[in-house]
């Protein structure tokens, strides 16, 4: 109990452990009188994320049982579900377990079969058989865990104790880093926490959130910089060894972080150059959502709309940016719990082996949850009819999850038009799944120039009078093809210029600040992508 009250947050699983605590003493006191057993199931289910405590409360439980003589020794054995291929492996567990606590992770939903038919069978029995000597605890999230229970006519009955497990809060998170922090022998400097803060304050909190393990990748992740600081000394001293600073405090790359909510991205849609149709797209979309709301605040009926779309057009059009504008503006209406977005291509959704696809499209989702997943060149997951290509798995598992999550998370398939077009045609579902289609034009060239302007000011970088007529003429010679990157190409055209720049400023010496800002006309590459020339004789094949 000492323990139990040690843990960070937890209030109500430990007024529910308490409670047990108690139930455990009467129970023994119980025997010693002599008196029949007032409850004979134990059996519990554990709903709830990873990382919120679940196997340290099953620790104590079986302490607390082993205490009072409900079970002989207490001990505990983790399995997960996709572990118990079988009712000869059900048939084990349940035996080394026996005497103590048999805790499930449930993990997804595996696919049916006779093997798992008969592991479900098995388990369902041997609870019964060993209920006197034997706790199960099946844990996991609670659609899950809602699943498993459903497969087997009368086993949800055997585990009538349901012990619920939230997310830790913010300040929660950040108590259990300095923690974690300090027994790892670590001494966080002044800013550290408020650092680590606005780190968790930008988590997306949806299913499969890890919450403690986050907090330890995040201090594993923080000691590996605070290593590379300290190198640079010949001879740390203690202090050295053991403070981590703000510096240090860095997420790794496994942790998906919102955006910082900064500015109305309203605001910052508009400011984008161009697309003016696209613009009043997104506008109908947020009126309607608030619509919406203002129709559930009046008691009337909603629809529910899939908010699901698809982005068409050619690359370099700014899909990216305004998917990721509107995370932000759903996040802002509440549609969203974060607004973060999750960029993936065919290549992170499908596996080269069998059963490899499904877990990868599921962890897609995962990542995403509360805000936006966004498949670039969606099409290509339909592109081939050849058996042995798990495009069609992912579309098929990609259209349940859509269905599963329409409420915590929007998916924005894009890539080529005709190709995206014949993507939804590809699959019966899709096409009411994604019912609106966002068209992204081409920038012409005025556009393509005030891009250039734009980001060379946003470089630091100031351009000299004729620096734009020079970028015009250098655009209007470029094949449209569809190969052209529109605002890619700008930007690469606007690095290929600063290099060139730089072979200029070196040559001189302690050159003014203004001078290494300017860009001049001649800094412009004589040559620079696919141009569009006159047909030479005999170019016709």
């Amino acid at each position: 109990m000492g323990l139990l009250d040690g843990m960070v947050g937890l209030s109500p699983v430990k007024q529910r452990v308490a409670r047990l605590s108690a139930e455990a003493r009467i129970e023994a006191l119980r025997r010693e009188a002599g008196l029949p057993p007032a409850r004979s199931r134990r059996h519990m289910v554990f709903a709830g994320n990873p990382g919120t405590g679940k196997t340290t409360i099953a620790t104590i439980i079986g302490q607390i049982y082993a205490g009072y003589g409900v079970l002989t020794s207490g001990h505990l054995v983790e399995v997960a579900r996709a572990e118990l291929l079988n009712g000869a492996k059900v048939t084990a567990a349940v035996l080394n377990a026996r005497g103590g606590i048999l805790m499930i992770n449930v993990g997804r939903a595996i696919q049916e079969s006779p093997a798992s038919r008969e592991a479900i069978a098995t388990l369902t029995r041997m609870i019964e058989e060993h209920r006197e000597d034997l706790v199960v605890i099946i844990a996991g999230h609670p659609r899950n865990v809602a699943e498993l229970l459903s497969s087997e006519a009368g086993l949800a009955a055997r585990f009538p104790n349901t012990v619920n497990f939230v997310d830790f809060t913010d300040d929660e998170l950040v108590r259990l880093f300095a923690m974690e922090a300090s027994a790892s022998g670590f001494t966080p400097a002044d800013g550290v926490l408020d650092r680590v803060q606005s780190l968790v304050t930008r988590m997306p909190r949806a299913a499969g959130f890890d919450n403690a393990w986050v907090v330890r990748n995040l201090v594993d992740e923080s000691a590996s910089h605070q290593a590379m600081r300290i190198s640079r000394s010949a001879t740390p001293t203690v202090e050295q060894l053991t403070e981590l600073r703000v510096e240090d405090i860095t997420a790794p790359a496994s942790i998906v972080l919102a955006p910082a909510r900064s500015g109305d991205p309203l605001v910052e849609l508009d400011a984008l150059i161009g697309l003016r149709d696209v613009k009043t797209q997104v506008r109908l979309l947020v009126a309607e959502a608030r619509a919406e709301s203002l129709r559930t605040r009046a008691g009337l009926a909603v629809g529910g709309g899939s908010r699901h779309l698809v982005f068409v057009g050619n690359p370099g059009t700014a899909k990216t940016t305004v998917a990721r504008m509107i995370a932000r503006i759903y996040a802002d209406l509440g549609l969203l719990g974060s607004g973060h977005l999750v960029e993936v291509t065919r290549t992170d959704l499908i596996g080269p082996y069998i059963g490899q696809t499904g877990p990868r499209v599921h962890a897609a989702f995962e990542r995403a949850l509360g805000g936006v997943l966004f498949i670039d060149e969606a099409y290509s997951l339909s592109m081939s009819d050849s058996p042995k290509d798990f495009g069609h798995e992912a579309i098929a598992t990609l259209l349940k999850l859509m269905e599963d999550h329409r409420d915590d998370l929007v998916v924005i398939a894009a890539g080529y038009d005709r190709e995206m077009r014949r993507f939804l045609e590809s699959n019966s579902g899709l096409a009411s799944r994604f019912p609106k289609i966002l068209e992204f034009p081409d920038y012409d060239l005025d556009e393509l120039v005030q891009i250039f302007t734009v980001l060379a000011d946003d470089a630091g970088y100031q351009l000299a009078d004729n620096v734009r007529d020079r970028v015009r003429a250098a655009l209007a010679r470029l094949s449209r093809g569809p190969s052209f990157g529109n605002g890619r190409t700008v930007r690469n055209l606007l690095e290929a210029t600063i290099t060139t720049q730089a072979t200029r400023i070196i040559e001189l010496t302690d050159a003014p600040a203004e001078v290494v800002r300017r860009l001049l006309a001649e800094d412009l590459p004589t040559e620079f992508g696919d141009q569009d020339t006159p047909p030479a004789i005999g170019q016709y094949l």
